[in-house]
């Protein structure tokens, strides 16, 4: 069975299999109305993950993004004194094969925001309001820029989400 998933993984080679929405949800959109800017928060690369793309790259892209699209990046103390406290969370997880130099790449950029549920009111939990994502696969040599590619395509499509509801 191994063998096999190998074999199918080795055929795809660099394929990128996509997660997003065709377009977001009228509720999703709502979610990013009245926001000044967002904090950006980058996770989930280990040890090994760090060897093929660091932090700093991906938040240089990031950032690259929101700033090209006038998108103010928030600060820690900027973002707590706003009620919903939104931030973006960049989550990228890297697996590598057991045996080839292929990679699986998880990315997924989402929204968090303060929410309050309905049945507790004064009840405030961090929720996802925004959210886009891509899968990823690919050799080693290419894995780093395809992830720093998709980070930019997934960015331009927050940022396009953004601008539609908060009009520059």
């Amino acid at each position: 069975m191994r063998c096999v998933m190998m074999a199918v993984m080795i055929a795809v080679g660099a394929l990128h299999v996509s997660l997003a929405r065709a377009d977001t949800g009228k509720m999703e959109l709502e979610s990013l109305r009245g926001l000044p800017g967002v904090e950006v928060h980058i996770g989930g690369l280990d040890e090994r993950g760090a060897e093929v793309i660091t932090e700093k790259a991906i938040r240089t892209e990031v950032e690259r993004v929101l700033r090209s699209n006038g998108i103010q990046i928030l600060t820690r103390a900027e973002a707590v004194k706003l009620v919903s406290k939104p931030y973006l969370h960049v989550g990228v997880t890297l697996v590598e094969g057991r045996q080839s130099s292929l990679y699986s790449v998880c990315l997924l950029i989402e929204l968090v925001q303060q929410v309050s549920l309905i049945h507790r009111p004064g009840f405030d939990v961090g929720g996802t309001t925004w959210r886009m994502g891509k899968v990823l696969i690919g050799s080693e040599s290419l894995i780093g820029s395809s992830i720093s590619e998709n980070i930019g395509i997934l960015m331009e499509s927050f940022a396009d989400d953004f601008l539609s509801i908060n009009p520059q």
